[in-house]
């Protein structure tokens, strides 16, 4: 059955100070309940259940919503299993979305359907958006071209241009 191979679980994408962990938000509590979820077994118990569960969901896959009912955990664990699945090229996650929520499958169940690549906008999406939103505040602007000009300066920085 796809997903029984899990030699490699759980996954910790993650490193830290104190070793590789599957994520946290930040706060102490945060980093606390991961480490806890992570060393007691928890996490891989968690992605066994979500690839087995979406071995049995086939082509239909799953959403964060799907395996909060399922597993019985908040959106945070669950969506947190999925990316780190997903970071972790074990599952794939598809353009498309069902009640607001993208679709999880199992690599084989792609398909030819459309996916995402896991982690943020590339930053050539970022620095289009910085200039069309620039653009925007400078055609509105009241204020003067000293103003605009180290808008664009401190753009250009972020983006390591000269």
């Amino acid at each position: 059955m796809p997903g029984d191979d899990d030699g490699d679980l759980p996954v910790l994408p993650y490193p830290s100070h104190d070793g590789p962990t599957s994520g946290f938000s930040g706060s102490e509590t945060s980093e606390a309940r991961a480490r806890e979820a992570d060393s007691s077994g928890e996490t891989s118990r968690r992605q066994k259940a979500v690839l087995a569960y979406l071995a049995i969901r086939g082509v239909y896959g799953a959403t964060w919503r799907d395996v909060s009912a399922v597993l019985t955990i908040h959106h945070g664990s669950a969506s947190g299993v999925l990316s780190n699945l997903h970071k972790a090229g074990r599952i794939t996650r598809l353009k498309e979305a069902r009640q607001r929520c993208k679709v999880y499958v199992l690599n084989e169940h792609v398909g030819g359907r459309d996916t995402e690549p896991y982690g943020k906008a590339p930053d050539f999406v970022q620095q289009a958006l910085d200039r069309d939103v620039l653009a925007y505040l400078l055609s509105r602007s009241e204020y003067g071209d000293v103003r605009a000009t180290n808008l664009v300066a401190r753009i250009e920085t972020r983006h390591g241009e000269e």
